[in-house]
């Protein structure tokens, strides 16, 4: 199994290189017969982005579009990847350690099952070190503390995808700009795509000033009308 991990990113620098380190560091994963790519969006970045993107060379394929919204563009990175299974990376989170080869293990062992739920860890700015530190496995989260217990959010992030859930459901809709996620999420759901709950943490997930999801009145207005569109879409079947 070949494992395609999309990250769209728009002028991220400051945590991109981070984000990429901690999908190729994934431990034990081409051991175990996985295959491996990291594909990274630059959506119009108007910082060094392309530069962070080409540092690493050949180990990360990297695309350029016009500004179009993170939709449009991790579309873009599942209409590109080559892999069997799917999953995303935001560009100020971390993947879990080891939480890729956990993943694609159970979607081999459950074929029936085409999504593997993971755990979210939130971390929010502060002064200590979080336990999945640096001094632990090498993901640099200094500065950060965690807020709560690891959960299931509804994340693409915390998820790995069979290719096929995207030629049933579709992919992203763009015109849902802040709440694309929740939106496949719910069309997943509603053509009740198979899923089975990985108990690892698979994204560390980071929230600080420059988050699009700090914005909160926007983000709520959002996720209601997801929520409206998708209720009325059962009520209609």
């Amino acid at each position: 199994m070949k494992v395609s991990v999309i990250c769209a990113v728009y002028t991220g620098q400051q945590f991109l290189g981070e984000a990429i380190d901690s999908v190729l560091g994934q431990s034990g994963f081409s051991t175990a017969g996985f295959g491996l790519e990291m594909l990274v969006v630059d959506d119009g970045s108007t910082d060094a982005t392309d530069e962070v993107i080409a540092s690493y060379g050949g180990a990360v394929r990297g695309f350029r579009q016009a500004n179009r919204g993170q939709p449009t563009a991790l579309n873009a990175g599942i209409v590109a990847a080559g892999g069997d299974a799917i999953t995303f990376l935001d560009c100020d989170d971390l993947r879990g350690p080891g939480s890729l080869r956990e993943q694609a293990e159970l979607l081999v062992c459950a074929p029936e099952a085409d999504i593997v739920v993971g755990q979210t860890q939130v971390y929010m700015p502060g002064p200590t070190l979080a336990p999945l530190d640096a001094e632990q496995d090498g993901t640099p989260l200094r500065g950060f503390v965690p807020f709560g217990p690891p959960r299931p959010i509804p994340s693409l992030a915390n998820r790995l995808f069979r290719r096929r859930v995207f030629e049933a459901v579709g992919t992203l809709n763009p015109a849902e700009r802040c709440s694309a996620d929740v939106d496949f999420l719910a069309r997943c759901d509603e053509l009740g795509v198979p899923a089975v709950p990985s108990p690892g943490v698979a994204q560390l997930y980071r929230r600080h000033q420059g988050a699009m999801t700090n914005e909160r009145a926007f983000l709520q207005k959002n996720f209601i009308g997801v929520v409206k569109r998708a209720m009325d879409r059962r009520h209609a079947a």
